[in-house]
């Protein structure tokens, strides 16, 4: 059994966001694998300028009124099937707005989140958030914030999971990691953890789906797992 998230990037206006949204939720139904939950509204895409911008394109050779004008769209979907699709097969092209021969209704890309999923639980409510903890150590740590994580996840009853944390890009990734070089810092003129350079450590995220009610429980979790440890650690979420 193979499990993934599916995200489709997509321009419009925000006009036709409930025409949008109507038609992804159609065509995700004839799609042959099982949705386990999609997103319940679309939200603002976090993805590239360049991505962006390229949707926006497409749109204009599509004709479509006032391509530069159109925001930036996403919507996702969990998804588990008995083998691994072609990206160009039809499974996939039943996240798109429109099948391959068809003109374009909306100008849209869809991949795949790029992290290896745990075990997925079909029951799951409108109701919820991707939650990414963020760890910083020295990278001798990587096996303690592993194990670390693992408590979290089991702790956490996830609809779905990373099975493990993975390295960060200090570069890519910088507003990501960057609360935890400032706080590592604090703590080494404070006389406190290793003494180590904060941006000489790793950095390392996992990522749990959960109902959105066990957000604050999760944080407090990750504050008394992480206190024995030289290393810091925070959570964030986003809506699903």
């Amino acid at each position: 059994m193979t499990c993934e998230v599916l995200i489709t990037e997509f321009v419009a206006h925000p006009s036709d966001i409930t025409d949008a949204y109507a038609r992804y939720q159609q065509r995700i139904q004839d799609a042959p694998l099982h949705i386990v939950c999609s997103s319940p509204r679309p939200l603002p895409s976090k993805g590239s300028a360049y991505a962006q911008w390229s949707l926006r394109c497409e749109s204009a050779y599509a004709q479509k009124s006032h391509p530069e004008l159109m925001q930036c769209y996403e919507l996702r979907s969990l998804v588990t099937y008995e083998e691994t699709p072609d990206p160009d097969d039809s499974l996939i092209e039943k996240f798109f707005f429109e099948d391959c021969a068809e003109p374009t209704v909306y100008s849209a890309s869809v991949n795949r989140l790029d992290i290896e999923l745990g075990a997925v639980d079909t029951r799951c409510t409108d109701e919820l958030c991707i939650v990414t903890p963020v760890f910083l150590a020295h990278s001798e740590h990587a096996e303690v914030l592993q194990s670390l994580y693992e408590v979290l996840v089991s702790n956490a009853d996830p609809v779905a999971y990373a099975a493990s944390i993975a390295e960060c890009d200090d570069i890519s990734q910088a507003n990501l990691i960057g609360l935890l070089w400032v706080r590592d810092a604090q703590r080494t003129m404070s006389n406190v953890g290793d003494q180590i350079y904060a941006m000489g450590k790793t950095a390392w995220t996992g990522w749990i789906l959960v109902e959105a009610s066990k957000q604050e429980e999760l944080q407090l979790q990750l504050s008394e797992l992480i206190d024995a440890t030289n290393a810091v650690a925070y959570l964030t979420a986003t809506p699903w």
